[in-house]
C-alpha cells in the first residue's frame, strides 16, 4: 500500500527563510506540499510563486492567524 503524506506550511513575512523551508521539504517524498500565506507583504508569495511554480499556494489578503492557516491548508 502506497501512502501519501502533505505538508502544510503557514506563513506571513517569511521570505528570509521559506526557500530554505521548502527546500528541505521539497527533497523528500512528500506528495504534496501547501503553503497558506497570511497577507505576506514582503514578497514571500512571489517567491514561492517563482522558485517552487508545484507548490500548491493559498493566499488571504490579511493575517488570519495561525490555526486558520493550517486548517485551510488542510
Amino acid at each position: 500500500m502506497t501512502q501519501s503524506i502533505s505538508v502544510v506550511i503557514p506563513t506571513w513575512n517569511s521570505q528570509s527563510c521559506i526557500l530554505d523551508c521548502l527546500a528541505a521539504v521539497h527533497s523528500s517524498s512528500l506528495t504534496g506540499i501547501c503553503v497558506v500565506d497570511n497577507g505576506s507583504t514582503d514578497g514571500t508569495l512571489d517567491l514561492v510563486r517563482d522558485c517552487y511554480p508545484d507548490v500548491k499556494l493559498i493566499e488571504f489578503p490579511t493575517n488570519h492567524g495561525f490555526s486558520v492557516a493550517v486548517n485551510s491548508g488542510i
